[in-house]
């Protein structure tokens, strides 16, 4: 269900005409009637104000599904779950954060510590030297983080 459609639930369900409501949320019976037939939308605070009077989220009076019920109408069956959609943008914060950690230790190390840094690219058996890898491998995740973080949902 649309805005229109819980709007008209939530108004019929308080047993309240357009009337009544419009006085409760200071607007015109008219606005009433014409959110709840679809040829217009309310201002934000107008819609606060609905969601404050009937105890509902602003959330939950926009989206595709019965207010009353919580049941999603079958064409929203399609986009993905809340929890699916943030779960992308977790892992890519996670990976970044990761990334960012090891290139502040590996910077860390080769200022404060610079025979460390020697003994890491001592200590490595590719011809590139071990500090040289660890780079590689702090922006690489830096870089995957950030891939995940801007992939655009489908």
């Amino acid at each position: 269900m649309s805005f229109p459609e819980n709007l008209y639930q939530l108004r019929k369900k308080s047993g309240l005409s357009q009337e009544q409501l419009a006085e409760q949320i200071g607007v015109s019976r008219q606005a009433i009637s014409k959110w709840e037939s679809g040829q217009s939308m309310p201002e934000t605070d107008k819609m606060l104000g609905i969601s404050q009077y009937f105890g509902v989220t602003m959330d939950s009076l926009l989206k595709d599904e019965d207010i009353l019920t919580g049941n999603k109408d079958a064409t929203d069956d399609k986009q993905p779950s809340e929890s699916a959609s943030q779960s992308i943008p977790l892992a890519g914060l996670v990976v970044c954060a990761f990334g960012l950690v090891g290139l502040l230790v590996w910077g860390l190390i080769t200022i404060l510590q610079p025979q460390a840094a020697e003994q890491i690219s001592d200590s490595s058996m590719i011809t590139i030297n071990g500090a040289g890898i660890l780079l590689f491998i702090c922006l690489a995740t830096l870089v995957v983080g950030a891939v995940l973080l801007l992939k655009k949902r489908k």
